[in-house]
């Protein structure tokens, strides 16, 4: 109750509550007797620094600041609640220059806690500070920041930058070629396709469906970026219909060729994304004859969003199947959904 009612004062924006959200959150004499006595636990305190940004007067953006820069590492998940609360402010805040400031030099400090330096990228992702470009690609070049936060500034610059931007880009393309951590290079992936979904449709887009087009097929650094590739496909098609054509080209030959459940479903869902009708037999087919529960998972949210009304009866018995994992029977409902069935 206490963690909702906290979240509630900061969706109520009520400014008069900045100094008991503040308190709750630094878990000080004032926040502990609100609470009734004793101290107040980290799951209400997170949800207060978290408030904070809700409420978004410049008190609570000072509040915030504090907590973030003040605090020991030891509450690091108070810090980061504060940090994803910052994150909520209004595009067109007042105090968002300030807020960049503050961010972007904790960014270069080496002695932040790397799981609180991590929020920080896309933090100034949601705010859409661009101006911020250059200090991430500064940290996304050192040698020296640590994977947990180049995968966050990989996601920002894929939110704030676009494919003229060609530094990023290329940094970028390196990392999906050469990157040595897994989960960096398939976030570059992804990026690649949201900074290609921003803009017109230049030369810089070909680069980009030809890299997209070689992971698909397995001959980039790793097979295993098979599956990002596909849904780096289905968000550059779903942005830029000029690229459809050949993105459904590479991802129906990806999904007939496909012998792993797991990557055949991501190539299933891509081109559900896509909207390709002309997949559609096939997949039901295979939804039909694949006993793979993970794939079948991904091939029902696929025909959902294909309007597949064919495979309406077989969701609806394996919603009702107690034997089906939960996973495949939230899908088998979800796809449902999607084709409308009552």
């Amino acid at each position: 109750m206490q963690t909702s009612a906290a979240l509630s004062l900061g969706v109520l924006g009520s400014r008069a509550s900045s100094a008991l959200l503040l308190a709750v959150a630094r878990d000080d004499s004032a926040g502990r007797e609100a609470v009734g006595g004793g101290p107040v636990p980290r799951q209400v305190r997170a949800h207060a620094a978290f408030a904070l940004g809700l409420v978004a007067d410049a008190r609570s953006i000072y509040s915030m600041l504090q907590l973030i820069t003040r605090l020991p590492d030891a509450e690091r998940d108070i810090k980061a609640s504060a940090l994803a609360g910052l994150g909520m402010l209004p595009a067109q805040h007042s105090q968002l220059d300030v807020v960049e400031t503050v961010l972007t030099e904790l960014l270069a400090d080496p002695r932040l806690d790397p799981m609180v330096a991590s929020y920080i990228p896309t933090t100034l992702a949601k705010l859409g500070r661009t101006t911020a470009l250059p200090a991430l690609l500064r940290s996304f070049n050192d040698k020296d920041t640590g994977h947990p936060l180049r995968q966050s500034v990989a996601l920002a610059l894929g939110r704030l930058g676009t494919l003229q931007d060609q530094v990023i880009a290329r940094a970028l393309y390196d990392e999906v070629s050469e990157g040595s951590d897994r989960m960096t290079r398939q976030f570059a992936l992804i990026s690649l396709a949201q900074m290609g979904g921003r803009g017109q449709w230049t030369d810089e887009h070909q680069t980009l469906i030809q890299v997209i087009g070689r992971e698909l097929r397995g001959a980039g650094q790793s097979q295993e970026h098979r599956s990002w590739a596909a849904m780096a496909a289905a968000v550059l098609g779903r942005a830029q219909p000029d690229a459809q054509p050949l993105l459904l080209e590479r991802l129906r030959a990806g999904y007939l060729s496909e012998s792993d459940p797991a990557f055949k479903g991501a190539f299933a869902m891509a081109l559900g994304l896509l909207g390709d009708s002309q997949s559609a037999e096939a997949i039901h087919r295979d939804f039909r004859e694949i006993a793979d529960q993970g794939f079948q998972g991904h091939a029902a949210v696929a025909l959902g969003f294909l309007q597949y009304i064919g495979c309406s009866e077989p969701l609806r018995a394996l919603c009702l199947d107690s034997s089906s994992s939960e996973a495949l029977r939230v899908s088998s409902a979800t796809s449902l959904g999607l084709l409308g069935d009552t």
